[in-house]
């Protein structure tokens, strides 16, 4: 990396005759590519040596060639800001700020997002074979690794305290999630809809129901919802197809409030069969209930675009309900 080079080049340029010893010590383990050593020296010393400027270069040198760039980032603007003058800390911070940054996407409004993945498809198809085969505490959960990293980002940034998911399988995806509000300490409830209730998997947080997607009033009571605490996340991933999925945006649409989620799984089926028009049968049913509600929903793309466009099998998938 061409600006640690230059950070340390300037770290093993001639040094004043009155500079502390362990700084040189320090130098030697830098240039042996033994920052563990040089880092336990430094903090040795910190007492004495932490109000010069070139202990935080030092010190950022250090955690950074072990891998701490967060902290050796903290330590090259102590540096920077006790010592304008030094360069090479400020170029080796620059550089550290860049590549730690947070991806900043651009935000596309809803009516201007097409509907494909900007997975390759070739990877698409060998991810799709192999989530088949995917399970969890030996359950199959039928997810793919973007929207199991997905997932846990929404849940922890909206904390639901009911989740509705129609459609269970095998039970796995409502586990997994079960274990998630435990891991995150959120005192939720998933409600696990499906035609064939699931009675081989059990967790306390997920109560498994037997209802039909396109007819949820019969599964899903106006009394039964009218007391389920907020906030809500609804998850449909039933049968993929329109009818259910349009079955599920008109059903819940009424019960949303402002900032919950809704996410419709399996668009992705447009670009696994190469529909140009992107008409599968989750894609069909966004599209029809965006354009009856375009000013109360939209299409959240911190989610959909986390690791790149549309990467994910929720294509377009995830909305919120803004007004």
């Amino acid at each position: 990396m061409a600006s640690l080079k230059r950070s340390l080049k300037k770290i093993f340029a001639p040094r004043p005759p009155d500079e502390p010893e362990v700084f040189r010590r320090v130098r030697e383990c830098l240039k042996a590519g033994q920052g563990a050593d040089g880092l336990k020296l430094i903090l040795a010393a910190e007492a004495s040596v932490k109000a010069l400027p070139e202990w935080h270069h030092l010190h950022g040198l250090c955690l950074n060639l072990v891998g701490r760039h967060e902290e050796a980032l903290r330590a090259l603007g102590a540096a920077v800001d006790a010592d304008p003058n030094q360069t090479a800390a400020r170029t080796l911070r620059d550089h550290l700020a860049c590549v730690l940054a947070d991806p900043v996407a651009a935000k596309i409004p809803t009516h201007q997002r097409s509907w494909g993945t900007s997975l390759p498809r070739s990877t698409l198809l060998g991810m799709q074979q192999a989530l088949h085969n995917y399970k969890y505490r030996g359950v199959p959960m039928l997810k793919n690794p973007f929207d199991i990293s997905i997932y846990p980002l929404l849940l922890w940034q909206l904390k639901p305290r009911t989740l509705i998911e129609i459609g269970s399988k095998s039970g796995g995806s409502a586990l997994w999630l079960g274990d998630m509000m435990d891991n995150f300490s959120i005192d939720g409830h998933i409600y696990s809809v499906d035609i064939v209730r699931v009675d081989t998997v059990s967790h306390p947080r997920v109560t498994f129901m037997e209802g039909n997607g396109r007819r949820l009033e019969t599964a899903l009571s106006e009394s039964f919802l009218r007391d389920l605490p907020r906030p809500w996340l609804v998850i449909e991933d039933a049968d993929h197809a329109y009818e259910t999925s349009s079955a599920a945006l008109k059903f819940f649409h009424p019960w949303l409030r402002v900032g919950e989620y809704i996410v419709i799984e399996d668009g992705i089926i447009s670009d696994l069969d190469n529909d140009p028009q992107f008409n599968s049968g989750p894609h069909r049913a966004l599209k029809e209930f965006l354009g009856q509600h375009s000013q109360q929903y939209e299409i959240d793309g911190a989610y959909c675009d986390c690791f790149g466009y549309n990467l994910t099998w929720c294509t377009n998938g995830f909305l919120k309900k803004i007004q």
